[in-house]
């Protein structure tokens, strides 16, 4: 058995760069190469510590979405049942694809059994070894995800073939996003349909194994966007015509300033709640912090990240 680290990652923001940077410093000078793939351009600095990387051009999106609500306090005084809404596309499927392009390159260098970490995971270094010496008799490995027994796909192992011969032939059903199957619970995510994929091609049952405790950092921190160190999330309130930003981790400087890319700055104005900042520019464009790009103003990302009245 030739067995090797896999890290995939979609390191879009500076947040997510240092959590991807802790994982790949905790990985140096093992026994395991690293490969580090990624569907956003991946940070030099990265690069340099790891033996292989793989920029994967791709980031798709299958047929499917959810929708995501909150309530707006009525204290902020624009009335009853306000609620902050968004639309976001199922990226599970973009993250299976993009392990399947990982798997393959492993497979390309000679490697034939994987350990794979999403660029967020944290492990005790115990911990870490118990995951590895579990591996080197070339079983499956997986973890639990969610309150049922699905499986993980954000740390698991297993033999590379195992893989991608169960998800590269029906990836292409995630795609569709219409697909029923009688051993997949209506309203399947990807850690389901991982699951029923391996299964259905191995035609074994697996359980998830339980005794090795990790944590996933990145995926514990609310907010879809970042400010500097602060997480936030974004709504578009169409009849005031203002952005609402919601703080979810960290802190907000006051005063906080965005530069639009025509060079214009505006300000971040707190209100009644101090986690909730209003925005009052609504020109279309990108919006800038610090350098760090924070979000696109377009009619897609209003009409999918919005405000309404119930």
């Amino acid at each position: 058995m030739k067995p090797c680290i896999l890290v995939t990652s979609h390191i879009n923001n500076s947040e997510k760069i240092k959590v991807a940077y802790k994982l790949i410093n905790f990985l140096q000078n093992r026994e395991l190469p690293v490969i580090f793939a990624g569907n956003f351009p991946i940070p030099i600095e990265i690069q340099q510590k790891v033996d292989y990387t793989l920029n994967i051009k791709e980031n798709p999106l299958p047929n499917r979405w959810g929708l995501f609500w909150n309530q707006v306090l009525t204290s902020m005084g624009w009335g009853e049942n306000v609620y902050m809404e968004h639309k976001s596309w199922d990226y599970g499927y973009a993250h299976l694809h993009q392990i399947c392009k990982g798997v393959k390159l492993c497979q390309s260098l000679g490697y034939d059994y994987v350990y794979h970490l999403n660029y967020d995971i944290e492990f005790t270094e115990e911990n870490f070894n118990k995951f590895i010496n579990r591996g080197k008799e070339g079983n499956p490995l997986f973890f639990k995800w969610g309150d049922e027994d699905n499986l993980a796909t954000n740390i698991f192992s297993l033999p590379c073939s195992l893989y991608v011969d169960s998800i590269e032939p029906t990836l292409h059903l995630y795609q569709e996003g219409t697909f029923e199957d009688p051993d997949l619970k209506k309203g399947w995510f990807c850690e389901s349909f991982f699951k029923w994929a391996i299964e259905k091609y191995s035609m074994e049952k697996f359980y998830p194994i339980t005794d090795i405790p990790f944590s996933a950092n990145y995926y514990h921190l609310d907010g879809k966007f970042s400010l500097g160190s602060s997480l936030v999330d974004i709504y578009f309130h169409p009849e005031k015509e203002i952005f609402l930003f919601w703080k979810k981790k960290g802190e907000i400087e006051n005063p906080c300033e965005l530069k639009h890319e025509d060079g214009s700055n505006h300000l971040l104005k707190p209100t009644s709640i101090p986690y909730y900042f209003i925005l009052e520019n609504n020109k279309e464009g990108n919006y800038y912090y610090k350098g760090d790009l924070v979000f696109t103003n377009s009619l897609s990302f209003k009409s999918n990240n919005y405000i309404v009245y119930k």
